[in-house]
């Protein structure tokens, strides 16, 4: 029994250590990055240790990718990635836990710095332009079966400005995130700036509903003029945005 455990355990080193030589591009299939839509101009390293240039996902362009195995997690089945990405316009890292398919992951210590304008296809408004840097320090961002399922932290649009027909500054606004039992609750704020808002991101059984109320402070007329393209006033000025739809499955 004993001499079977240990050449069990020889050969399950040896496997290790020919899966850590694999060349990243066979790696991406195995880590399920292509499955999420990732392709690279070039992929260097091996599993262990590896990245890619020129990195898109669905078309959107990241630019460069690094990652570094936990070695441990091949053990356990479940591939442990520390990622991280630099690119023109996003910085992004976090320890990404994954299944042998690639459909159910746990990402933790995520912090994310991207233009708010990769959000321009969430408000649906062709006449409206937006511009600031969206900051993400997410604790934990869940996907299951292939679906964003919950996501813990906080999110800021920072130096956030609307334009188009109109030019209107909007502060500093955030979400609070949590997760529920059946998903997450974002809870909406702004820093006092130009634009006050409140409301609720919800995503569940995958679907996305934001309910917010948003107003103009004292008499800012550029914002007020901003939110008059996203509905009616009421006799307060302020305009209920109400926007609900199907999630995008990550893979």
């Amino acid at each position: 029994m004993k001499r079977s455990l240990i050449i069990a355990a020889v050969l399950l080193l040896l496997a290790l250590a020919v899966l850590a030589q694999w060349p990243a591009r066979q790696a991406a299939q195995v880590l399920g990055l292509e499955a999420m839509g990732a392709s690279a101009t070039r992929w260097d390293g091996t599993l262990w240790k590896g990245g890619a240039d020129g990195l898109q996902v669905r078309g959107v362009r990241l630019g460069e990718l690094d990652w570094t195995l936990q070695p441990a997690s091949l053990l356990r089945l479940s591939p442990t990635l520390s990622l991280r990405v630099d690119g023109p316009e996003i910085n992004a890292s976090a320890v990404v836990e994954s299944d042998l398919t690639g459909s159910n992951l746990l990402a933790s210590g995520v912090e994310v710095s991207a233009p708010a304008h990769w959000l321009q296809h969430v408000i649906g408004q062709p006449f409206l332009q937006l511009a600031g840097t969206i900051d993400a320090r997410l604790a934990t961002v869940r996907v299951e079966d292939g679906w964003l399922t919950g996501i813990s932290g906080v999110t800021r649009w920072q130096d956030a400005v609307v334009t188009g027909r109109i030019r209107a500054p909007l502060g500093a606004l955030r979400i609070d995130w949590v997760e529920t039992p059946n998903g997450s609750v974002g809870t909406l704020s702004d820093s006092g700036g130009p634009l006050r808002i409140a409301g609720t991101v919800t995503i569940e059984n995958r679907q996305y509903v934001v309910d917010a109320t948003l107003n103009a402070a004292a008499d800012n007329i550029p914002v007020r003029q901003a939110l008059e393209v996203l509905g009616r006033p009421d006799a307060s000025g302020a305009v209920r945005l109400a926007i609900s739809g199907p999630m995008v499955p990550i893979r």
